[in-house]
């Protein structure tokens, strides 16, 4: 929770905000309209095939008992069930002076900062305290690959990944740089190959997504449906390809180049500010964190990068699901030989036929 505010207007702003996280109404009557708005939003989001491949894809990666192992937003189901008791149930549990931060960024000093936190906060109680790092999962060869049926579409969604590292891994940096090189940017290998080279796609890319915890290493595209087994041949391809044709010096400076360069945008305005600030509360990393990844991506040496990369990027223990006409896919995907062909229940099945979105 936030806001935003002329300086001149802070105490006024900062007396509405700890209204609101010291004594929450939880109002019926604004908890079913923001309930039915969510449902509204899912059955939309359930025409998406980029939002079904997403489900699926958490599940594959974390397992679906996993609390990574599904979007934050719910499915129709479980939101359904949700109930007023719930969310106060929740909030009671879960909030407290222990498990919170406050974060001020913009013309404010460190003690105007305390002086306001004191003001405003100064009598929060509540024994809350921060979650413990959900447990790292599993990442076993890969047996089969998901399909999620969507009958004639013009396109299949391809995203390939499995678990990578935890924000704070000794790995991290060079696994990003890895990462990079094969997807992270323009000129990588995986675009340069799917877009530039085949045409199949307007674009490709992959991505370490740290979290508290473990979170997905993943690589993505939407590709014509008439070239997804040729598509997914090429992903394994280059997957494969980071070991036998290991990452040259001028791949890991243009990524390394790209990745330190990038670090000047996430300060550039007070929300980009805070939000830098909230990520180092939320993954507990300490305050030199933004200073030490610059430090870690710049020393990060060629053989660490490659090492990390042929661990990680092995294409034998990525998860594979595929959005798409299930015939096309069963026809194209099948000679590669990637994993049994399993097609998966999406969320879309909880919902009657009349509000599904064709």
């Amino acid at each position: 929770m936030g806001a935003r505010v002329l300086t001149r207007n802070v105490d006024a702003a900062m007396a509405l905000l700890s209204d609101v996280v010291l004594r929450p109404t939880f109002d019926a009557k604004a908890f079913e309209r923001r309930k039915k708005q969510q449902l509204g939003e899912l059955v939309r989001r359930m025409g998406d095939p980029n939002f079904l491949a997403q489900q699926a894809y958490y599940a594959a990666v974390f397992g679906a008992d996993h609390p990574y192992g599904h979007a934050s937003g719910g499915t129709p189901k479980t939101v359904q069930a949700l109930t007023l008791a719930d969310a106060k149930n929740f909030y009671v549990k879960n909030t407290g002076p222990r498990a919170a931060a406050l974060i001020m960024t913009g013309d404010v000093t460190l003690p105007q900062a305390v002086e306001w936190a004191k003001k405003y906060f100064g009598g929060w109680k509540g024994g809350a305290v921060a979650p413990k790092p959900p447990p790292a999962p599993p990442a076993p060869p890969r047996q089969q690959v998901r399909i999620v049926p969507k009958p004639g579409l013009e396109q299949t969604v391809v995203l390939v990944g499995r678990p990578g590292l935890a924000a704070g891994n000794p790995d991290e940096y060079a696994l990003e740089l890895a990462t990079t090189v094969f997807g992270g940017f323009f000129g990588s290998r995986l675009n340069m190959n799917i877009r530039e080279d085949k045409g199949y796609s307007y674009g490709a890319n992959a991505s370490l997504g740290t979290r508290l915890g473990v979170g997905p290493l993943t690589a993505y595209a939407a590709v014509r449906q008439n070239v997804t087994g040729p598509a997914l041949a090429e992903f394994m391809k280059e997957l494969a390809g980071i070991k036998t044709n290991p990452i040259t010096e001028k791949e890991l400076g243009a990524a390394r180049e790209g990745l330190i360069r990038a670090f000047p945008g996430a300060f550039e305005t007070v929300e980009g500010l805070g939000g830098s600030a909230s990520q180092l509360f939320f993954h507990r990393r300490p305050m030199d964190e933004f200073k030490k990844s610059v430090e870690g991506l710049r020393d990060a040496s060629a053989a660490e990068v490659q090492r990390v990369a042929e661990v990680y990027l092995d294409p034998a223990a990525m998860q594979v699901v595929l959005v798409g006409d299930p015939l096309v896919i069963q026809e194209q995907v099948t000679p590669l030989n990637l994993g049994k062909l399993t097609l998966v229940e999406t969320p879309a099945s909880e919902m009657g036929p009349a509000s599904q979105t064709p």
